[in-house]
C-alpha cells in the first residue's frame, strides 16, 4: 500500500519505506500481541494485557516521536511541502463488522482472556457473520515464515543445550542491576547485541527467565520486551518487519543494507535513549501506586 501510494503521488520511496519498517518495530512493543517476543513474554511472565500496555506506552510514544523527528531531519530536503489528494481509497472488505470484531478481540484481551483463543474467536466470528469463503484468506498466511520460526526454535534449543548461553549470562549477570545507570547500560547493550546475533525471539527464550530472577521481574520482562524490539531497527536483518518491507518493495526500490543502517543505527540509539528512561519512569509510577 505504501509503495502504491508513493508511486501514485510521486513521493520518494526511501523515507516512507524506512518509516514503515522502523515504526512497525517500535509500535509492536506496545502490547503483548504486538510481536512474537512480546507474546512469549506475556506467556512466561503472566503480565496482563492492560498492565503491559500502560508500562510500555510512555516508552513507545517517546521512541516514536524520536523516530519521526529523525526521519524528518534526514529527509526533509526530499519530502514535498504539500501532497496532492490521491485517489479515493477502496471500500473495506469487512466494513463495520471488521471494526466490531477488532474491538471485541481487544476487549477480550483487556479482560484477561487467552490471547490466542480470543483472536481465533474474533476471526471465526467475522467469517461466519460475513459468510465468506476462508480459503482465499488462508492462502495469504505466510506459511514459510511460520516454518522459519519453527526451525528457529529448534536451533535455539540446540544452542541452549551447548551451555554457551548460560556461561555468557553468568559472566554479565553481576553487572545487570536494573536500578543503577551502569546496570542499565549493561542490560541495554547485552540485549541489543544478543537480539542482533541470535534474533529477539530466541533471545527472550534464552535469557528471559534468568533475567527476571535477578530482581524486579516485571521491570525485567517489560524492559526486555522494549529493548529487544527496538533493537530490531538496528540493521535490515534485525527484524522480520524490515525484511518484509524490503522484499515487498524490491520491484520498485532496492532497500540496501547500508541505506537502512544509515537510519537504523541512529533510530535505535535515539529510541533507547528516550524510551528506556520513559519505561523506568512508568515502572516507578505504576509500582509506587500499587498497579
Amino acid at each position: 500500500m505504501v509503495v502504491r501510494l508513493c508511486l501514485r503521488l510521486g513521493l520518494p520511496l526511501t523515507p516512507y519505506l524506512l518509516a514503515l519498517g522502523t515504526a512497525a518495530n517500535i509500535g509492536s512493543a506496545l502490547t503483548t500481541v504486538g510481536n512474537p517476543q512480546n507474546m512469549l513474554i506475556a506467556s512466561l511472565s503472566g503480565i496482563s494485557f492492560l498492565d503491559f500496555g500502560l508500562r510500555l506506552a510512555p516508552a513507545v510514544a517517546a521512541a516514536a516521536f524520536g523516530q519521526g523527528l529523525l526521519l524528518w531531519v534526514l529527509y526533509r530536503k526530499v519530502l514535498p511541502a504539500r501532497v496532492s489528494a490521491g485517489p479515493a481509497p477502496p471500500s473495506a472488505p469487512f466494513g463495520a463488522s471488521g471494526g466490531l470484531a477488532v474491538l471485541g478481540m481487544v476487549g477480550a484481551f483487556a479482560a484477561g482472556l487467552d490471547l490466542a483463543w480470543s483472536a481465533a474467536a474474533a476471526a471465526a466470528g467475522l467469517l461466519l457473520w460475513r459468510r465468506r469463503d476462508p480459503d482465499p484468506l488462508l492462502a495469504k498466511v505466510d506459511w514459510p515464515l511460520l516454518l522459519f520460526f519453527s526451525g528457529l526454535f529448534v536451533v535455539v534449543e540446540g544452542l541452549r543445550a551447548t551451555g554457551l548461553v548460560d556461561a555468557a549470562f553468568a559472566a554479565v549477570a553481576p553487572h545487570l542491576d536494573l536500578r543503577s545507570l551502569s546496570g542499565q547500560l549493561w542490560l541495554v547493550g547485552a540485549v541489543v547485541l544478543g537480539s542482533n546475533l541470535v534474533s529477539n525471539v530466541p533471545l527472550v527464550l534464552l535469557v528471559g527467565e534468568p533475567l527476571a530472577a535477578l530482581g524486579d521481574p516485571t521491570l525485567a520482562w517489560t524492559e526486555l520486551a522494549f529493548v529487544s524490539t527496538v533493537a530490531g531497527n538496528l540493521t535490515l536483518m534485525g527484524s522480520v518487519a524490515n525484511l518484509i518491507v524490503a522484499e515487498r518493495a524490491r520491484a520498485h526500490h532496492e532497500l540496501g543494507f547500508f541505506e537502512f543502517l544509515r537510519v537504523g543505527l541512529p533510530t535505535t540509539a535515539l529510541s533507547l535513549l528516550m524510551g528506556v528512561p520513559a519505561l523506568l519512569w512508568a515502572d516507578a509510577l505504576l509500582s509506587g501506586s500499587g498497579a
